[in-house]
Parts: C-alpha cells; structure tokens; sequence
C-alpha cells in the first residue's frame, strides 16, 4: 500500500479498481488487482496492490 496523501475529514473519496491478471498455481486460482482512493478533485490518495485466491483446488 502506498499512501501519497491523507484528506481532511469529511472530504468524500473515490476507490476504483483493476483486475491486473488473473493465474493459476498448483491448482489454486488467482487474481492480482491494483485499487485507487482518490479525493472528489481526482488527486490519487492511495494505491494498493493486492493478490488473492478466488478457487481452491480440490483436496479430495
């Protein structure tokens, strides 16, 4: 996470985001995605850089 700015209170924020790529590894299903915080003027707040699993193989 990076933070580039802290707004005032009360100051409304947008969070949007991408799905950067979507992967597999032994058997489990990815997804890395990048989200922007951005202030009602549109200056970026913050960005994080997340990966998460979404499947899980079968343990059976």
């Amino acid at each position: 996470m990076e933070v580039y700015s802290c707004p005032d209170e009360g100051v409304l924020a947008t969070v949007s985001g991408e799905i950067v790529r979507t992967f597999e590894r032994n058997g489990d299903k990815y997804v890395a995605f990048t989200v922007r915080v951005s202030d009602a003027g549109g200056r970026l707040l913050a960005k994080v850089e997340h990966t998460s699993i979404y499947g899980l193989r079968s343990r059976a």
